[in-house]
């Protein structure tokens, strides 16, 4: 999107420490965008959501994998270049009934 980014991340560890990973994802994509555009990427502060154990994990990545659609960026979820996943395709996301999280449950 060019306004915003949606992330999906599991940990696959019960140790996994998904505020240092999201420090770290951020200073090196903004590191990389930088030295390209001489823009920086990221302003300050961000906002996330953790999922709950009953929460529709593949009905969420199919919503965040229609959201660049819904914007009109792309006609369909697999045309758009950044959208992708390690373990299911963006076509298989797609076929799933997206639903969009539940933010004001927090």
């Amino acid at each position: 999107m060019p306004d915003h980014t949606h992330v999906l991340v599991k940990g696959l560890q019960h140790d996994s420490d998904f505020l240092k990973w999201l420090d770290l994802w951020r200073q090196l994509s903004g590191y990389w965008v930088k030295r390209r555009s001489a823009q920086p990427l990221w302003q300050e502060g961000y906002w996330d959501y953790t999922l709950r154990d009953d929460d529709p994990v593949p009905n969420i990545a199919s919503y965040i994998i229609w959201n660049p659609v819904a914007a009109g960026l792309v006609a369909k979820p697999e045309d758009y270049e950044y959208s992708g996943s390690e373990t299911t395709t963006v076509r298989e996301l797609a076929l799933i009934q997206p639903v969009k999280p539940k933010f004001g449950d927090i």
